[in-house]
C-alpha cells in the first residue's frame, strides 16, 4: 500500500493526529516522512512547509491559511482571528489550551 506522510499545524503534532495515523495504520498504509511518502497529508500552517522535491504523487491541503495578497504572517493571524469571531474567546482560548498541552 502506499506510503503517507501526515504534516501537522503550528500546534500540533503527533500526541494530536495520533488516531489518525492509527486509523491509517489499520487501514494497510504506513506512516513515513515527507521525502519518502507517495502522498502527503498536510494541515494549516504544514501547507506551506510541504518539500519542494517530493516523490508524492498526491498533496492533501487541509484548511491553509488563504488570504490573497496577505504576508504569510498576516495570513496566520486572519485565520486566528476569524476563528474567534466564530466560536468566541472562550472556545479558542480553550482549544489553545489543549494544542499546547498536546
Amino acid at each position: 500500500m502506499a506510503n503517507v506522510a501526515v504534516m501537522e499545524g503550528w500546534a500540533g503534532g503527533p500526541r494530536l493526529s495520533s488516531q489518525f495515523r492509527d486509523a491509517l495504520r489499520d487501514a494497510g498504509y504506513s506512516i513515513t516522512d515527507p521525502a519518502h511518502a507517495d502522498v502527503i497529508i498536510a494541515h494549516s500552517i504544514a501547507c506551506y512547509f510541504v518539500p519542494p522535491k517530493t516523490p508524492a504523487k498526491l498533496l492533501v491541503l487541509l484548511d491553509p491559511p488563504y488570504s490573497p495578497g496577505k504576508h504569510i504572517i498576516n495570513r496566520i493571524i486572519a485565520k486566528k482571528s476569524n476563528g474567534i469571531q466564530v466560536n468566541g474567546w472562550k472556545a479558542k482560548l480553550s482549544r489553545a489550551f489543549w494544542q499546547l498541552t498536546y
